[in-house]
């Protein structure tokens, strides 16, 4: 299964900043998505993923890890554990 960070030159620490600074992107447009009558509720859903998504994969990377390329939010959530 292909992972995360695989054919990039970044340390794990660049990598996981470059990922939170994304994530801090999307977290910005959804303090700008406050009105409901101007956007979608799946449009700011979307975005709330996106950021929740990035997060999990910045604190797998931070730690060296190799984070699967998937959107799954619950399955992101378990590889943080490390147990």
């Amino acid at each position: 299964m292909p992972s995360g960070k695989e054919g990039c030159c970044m340390s794990d620490i660049d990598h996981a900043r470059a990922l939170l600074g994304m994530a801090y992107d999307d977290l910005k447009a959804l303090q700008h998505m406050r009105d409901p009558d101007a956007f979608a509720e799946g449009i700011f859903g979307f975005r709330a993923q996106q950021a929740i998504e990035k997060s999990f994969k910045t604190w797998i990377a931070a730690v060296g890890s190799k984070y699967p390329l998937i959107h799954d939010i619950e399955e992101l959530h378990h590889k943080t554990s490390f147990r």
